[in-house]
């Protein structure tokens, strides 16, 4: 099947589009990390510079059906802490969300070359739960939590 984007574009619906994301199902999942990404910014209130790693984990699991799907991403973030020249501060009680991250994926050994980009390709354990926006409680969000090895 070929795809034609300039038909797309031209193309009309009397159908209207949903407005309230369908949250996956709490509980436990299994995922494989299928991007790894890293945004940065400036904080309005502070002016100090901010950097967060982003985990895109993609999973197939049958609690799914519940929402009409059977494979469904979810984001799993961590702030990170850096030094003055802008690496990963490793110092004591410094980005223990990344330490754990390593430690669920095997790969915070002391003394083996690590990088984010490592991430790509792991499989993980995780749990997904609710949280209500505060502004609009009928607005649910899910969060990912825990990520764990997958034999845990």
């Amino acid at each position: 099947m070929s795809f034609d984007a300039q038909a797309l574009l031209n193309a009309t619906t009397a159908e209207a589009n949903s407005t309230k994301l369908l949250p996956a199902p709490v509980g436990d999942y299994v995922g494989q990390v299928s991007k790894v990404d890293v945004k940065s910014g400036v904080s309005k209130s502070t002016g100090e510079v901010w950097c967060r790693l982003e985990l895109t984990l993609e999973s197939e699991d049958p609690k799914l059906d519940q929402i009409g799907m059977k494979k469904k991403n979810f984001r799993a973030d961590a702030l990170l802490e850096l030094t003055p020249m802008g690496t990963i501060d490793t110092g004591p009680g410094k980005n223990v969300a990344l330490g754990r991250m390593r430690e669920a994926a095997g790969l915070n050994q002391p003394g083996q070359p690590f990088s984010l980009g490592m991430f790509q390709g792991q499989v993980f354990k995780f749990t997904v739960e609710h949280q209500p926006d505060p502004n609009d409680p009928e607005k649910i969000y899910e969060r990912v939590k825990a990520l764990r090895s997958p034999a845990a």
